[in-house]
């Protein structure tokens, strides 16, 4: 799934069977990404369970910001609601504290970075986690 206006690669599961299964250069960059897709997968069911709505919300902005260029993600707090499986009210609140501390800018359609520092001040640990199994 594409969240971000811009280009993405896709690969079709064909394309890595029969002879290509045999090539380590092939198969090992798929198995290292597939660990940490995982990794991030079982991190992200933990931290659901255990994380304030906040926190969570910072790890998923966190992950974002890492995964677009610049500093806006063309996103609004509804499509975050779906993401997160959080009540708009309490994604809204969460929200409100990243404005008011100077971390985030949030307008119709768009959310902007506007102090990263601020953002990994308020995740969890989890984020650190899978950011470091290369995700």
């Amino acid at each position: 799934m594409v969240l971000h206006p811009g280009t993405a690669w896709r690969l079709a599961a064909t394309a890595l069977v029969g002879d290509y299964l045999q090539s380590a250069q092939l198969i090992q960059p798929v198995l290292i990404h597939v660990m940490a897709l995982t990794t991030q997968m079982a991190q992200t069911a933990v931290c659901e369970k255990i994380h304030s709505v906040e926190q969570r919300l910072c790890r998923w902005l966190l992950n974002a910001f890492d995964r677009v260029p610049g500093d806006a993600l063309a996103l609004d707090l509804g499509d975050l609601t779906e993401m997160l499986d959080v009540p708009v009210e309490a994604l809204a609140g969460a929200a409100a504290q990243l404005v008011g501390s100077g971390a985030l800018a949030c307008g119709p359609g768009r959310l902007v970075l506007l102090n990263r520092s601020a953002l990994q001040a308020q995740t969890c640990g989890c984020q650190v986690i899978v950011s470091s199994r290369g995700m």
